[in-house]
């Protein structure tokens, strides 16, 4: 699927695109100055970012 819409929305063929999907950890990745929580850790992970940034950014947390 990514491989197909990408190559519809770059109007490059289906052989001349290369997608590469890697399997990281959250403990591994670092969004907005924080390191991703484990998951079912989104929501306690999202009330730690500046309240500027949780506005701009949405609902998206989930409400549990």
């Amino acid at each position: 699927m990514i491989l197909q819409e990408v190559s519809r929305t770059t109007e490059i063929g289906e052989d001349e695109v290369w997608v590469y999907l890697s399997d990281i950890p959250a403990h591994n990745i670092a969004e907005y100055g924080r390191v991703l929580p484990a998951p079912g850790g989104e929501n306690a992970w999202f009330a730690t970012l500046p309240a500027a940034l949780r506005e701009r950014l949405g609902s998206v947390a989930s409400e549990n």
